[in-house]
């Protein structure tokens, strides 16, 4: 580009371009896709793709409308930002509203303060950033989060905030446009690919990994724009970006025929996307590019070739990709409230429901509140009325948040004793912090060690037992070496979410070595999640985990291979190691399932009474096999056993209540912090001097 600025404008107006009803109609493939697949996600594997469809009509139109605008010497930011506000905030506030008051009725206090959170994102739009924040070991399941998907929304409007920017100082100071942008294409696609394996949320929600995905659409709105700036070398890389294999943009020769080819090529990308795309694979990373290139084919094909005339430019899907905004904000947050309200995953007839419902809602709200509020007369005042309503939306969400989500709103005052026991975990407070040799440790006293506890979260529940015992003066220095998710079996390993524990049977065999006052160890972990839940043909819901022994040569996958066997015996002969100079305890686990969650105690939310399961539970017969195969282990390595399930279920028989009717566990595997405080425990005779 070599236009300045020009430093008076004839016309304050934006540049409207020419309607194309084909953009509309990929928009309603892009919501089709995402919401067929948050409804049903056995049948469309890959459908969240559709978020990045949207990402690169999003970068196409705004690149179009700010090109335009430039060259016609009518941009205003003022004009810019009052119609993205006239556009995005009527539809969004009133589902941020709506949410809010609904979880006023059917949230506990933590989800409640959670929702908070989010709608104060949400209005910010910030969104993609907490949620990147909150994600953890102990983070809510993304089903109990009504705004979750709201973050691709803050992705797109942090681009708003950047790129007009850009392109007027682009336009201004003769930056080289085409340079500019595929510099900033190049390095954002890189972040991407070098971030998705080392962490793979950060991937998914940062701005940097994906700002790629609408840098496309910009480039191909300034390719149609001007088809005689390209050289015949960008010709050829635009349109390996845009998926096309042996063809050149907007080359004379480009007939209706290869245009209908393209458009073809396009939406079988797509569709290749939508059902070959899981959420098991790394993504974005480079599958991204699947969507992106058939998004981008299928517009720069135009609106004449077959697919977008005789398909796209339909009717009922251009109807569809009118309220595929709406749609997009309204679907999530019924499909969320109808999990949480049943307490488990809809029937299909409830989330067939909720789908349908939310497609009236967006027609009702694009009609009745998007259509006038775009096209009235009034466009500043409702710009600045709209800012200011968000803006409250976004104060009442933060003080929900700030006020612990109101627990004295009547739902979470009828069931304070779930919330307290969800919110009860005490790692760890009341112990010292004790740095050594690059491991951070915890204890009970700044004195050598003479015991030492590892493993997993499921040792960390019993730190609050240790600092209120040493508060007495009841044990000796007692050292946690734990972490999230690290198996103390030599040779183990899971390279999902667990890189961090490649060394950890290392470092603690090490730290043994300069440790000569520990004379007693505990090993314990949640032994029902790795060789049990593990070893399923069938992965849990949301277990990107996948464990396996490797010593030498190839992995052994716990799951459906002998990976399993390979770590038992593996610990077997770490407890027979250890047991010739140490005191060593195996911790047998705790009794798990989604029965222990407190949460799963509210059957049906809108039936306060309704409690139809019981309280009492026979303990599942592979923990029973597996704390009888663990036992038989620990005794001929010459360690002693605690097993924890003969306090906890007495004949096999489990309670979730203590005898004060109030939730043993936090979640469906930890025992939160107050009842290990109150209640005897096998481990106790361990902690004993």
């Amino acid at each position: 580009m070599t236009t300045p600025l020009p430093t008076h404008r004839p016309s304050t107006h934006l540049a409207y371009q020419k309607y194309r009803p084909d953009i509309d109609g990929l928009r309603a493939v892009a919501v089709f896709a995402v919401v067929g697949f948050h409804a049903f996600p056995d049948f469309l594997k890959g459908g969240f793709i559709g978020v990045d469809i949207f990402f690169v009509i999003s970068g196409f139109l705004i690149s179009n409308i700010i090109l335009s605008s430039l060259e016609q010497e009518r941009f205003s930011f003022t004009e810019f930002y009052g119609r993205r506000i006239r556009r995005i905030f009527p539809a969004l506030s009133t589902v941020l509203m709506t949410s809010f008051a609904f979880g006023w009725f059917v949230l506990l206090a933590d989800e409640y303060k959670q929702l908070g959170k989010h709608v104060a994102g949400s209005a910010g739009f910030i969104s993609n950033f907490i949620l990147w924040q909150e994600s953890g070991y102990f983070d809510n399941a993304g089903t109990t989060k009504p705004l979750l998907r709201l973050w691709s929304l803050g992705v797109e409007e942090q681009f708003y905030l950047a790129w007009p920017f850009l392109l007027w100082l682009a336009w201004k100071y003769r930056f080289n446009f085409l340079a500019t942008t595929i510099g900033i294409i190049v390095v954002s696609f890189l972040v991407n690919m070098t971030t998705y394996r080392s962490d793979a949320v950060g991937d998914f929600y940062s701005p940097q990994t994906r700002f790629w995905e609408l840098l496309t659409g910009s480039i191909l709105a300034y390719s149609i724009q001007h088809k005689g700036w390209l050289s015949g070398n960008s010709r050829q890389l635009l349109g390996i970006l845009a998926g096309k294999v042996n063809s050149v943009w907007h080359a004379d020769q480009n007939t209706i025929q290869t245009r209908t080819l393209q458009s073809v090529l396009g939406i079988l990308i797509i569709g290749t996307g939508i059902f070959a795309i899981s959420k098991e694979d790394n993504f974005p990373g480079f599958l991204a590019t699947v969507p992106v290139a058939g998004a981008a084919s299928i517009i720069a094909a135009g609106p004449h070739a077959w697919v977008n005339r005789a398909i796209l430019s339909k009717r009922l899907i251009v109807w569809f990709g009118l309220i595929s905004y709406p749609l997009y904000l309204w679907h999530w947050p019924l499909l969320s409230f109808a999990n949480l309200v049943e307490g488990e995953t809809p029937s299909h007839s409830v989330r067939i429901a909720a789908v349908l419902c939310s497609i009236v809602l967006a027609w009702a709200t694009y009609q009745a509140i998007e259509k006038p509020i775009r096209s009235g007369k009034h466009g500043k005042p409702a710009a600045i009325s709209l800012f200011i309503l968000m803006t409250l939306i976004g104060s009442l969400g933060y003080g929900a948040y700030e006020k612990n989500g109101l627990p004295d709103r009547f739902f979470a005052e009828q069931h304070n004793k779930i919330s307290e026991a969800i919110d009860d975990w005490e790692w760890p407070n009341g112990l010292k912090k004790i740095e050594a040799d690059g491991l951070t440790l915890y204890g009970n006293s700044t004195q050598p060690a003479q015991m030492i506890i590892v493993g997993d979260s499921h040792v960390m529940q019993f730190s609050p037992k240790v600092a209120h015992a040493s508060e007495q003066g009841q044990i000796p220095p007692v050292l946690f070496m734990a972490d999230i998710g690290c198996p103390v079996v030599p040779f183990v390993f899971d390279d999902a979410i667990h890189q961090h524990c490649r060394s950890f049977v290392e470092k603690f065999l090490e730290l043994l070595k300069k440790s000569p006052d520990i004379k007693k160890i505990v090993i314990g972990g949640c032994w029902n999640c790795y060789f049990i839940d593990q070893t399923r043909t069938k992965r849990l819901k949301n277990d990107p985990q996948d464990f396996y022994y490797q010593k030498d040569g190839d992995k052994v996958l716990f799951r459906g291979q002998d990976g399993r066997r390979l770590a038992l015996a593996s610990l077997k002969e770490l407890l027979t190691e250890l047991s010739r100079g140490y005191s060593v305890y195996l911790l047998l686990d705790n009794p798990n399932g989604h029965f222990f969650n407190p949460r799963k105690m509210l059957k049906n939310r809108l039936d306060i009474g309704r409690n139809s399961e019981g309280n009492v539970m026979t303990l599942p017969q592979e923990q029973i096999d597996l704390n009888n195969e663990l036992r038989m282990i620990a005794l001929e390595s010459g360690a002693q056993v605690i097993d924890q399930v003969s306090s906890l279920c007495p004949d096999y028989r489990c309670s979730r209540l203590d005898k004060d009717g109030r939730p043993i566990y936090k979640d469906e595997n930890h025992l939160r912090s107050r009842f290990v405080i109150e209640n005897r425990s096998p481990i106790d005779a361990a902690l004993s001097p």
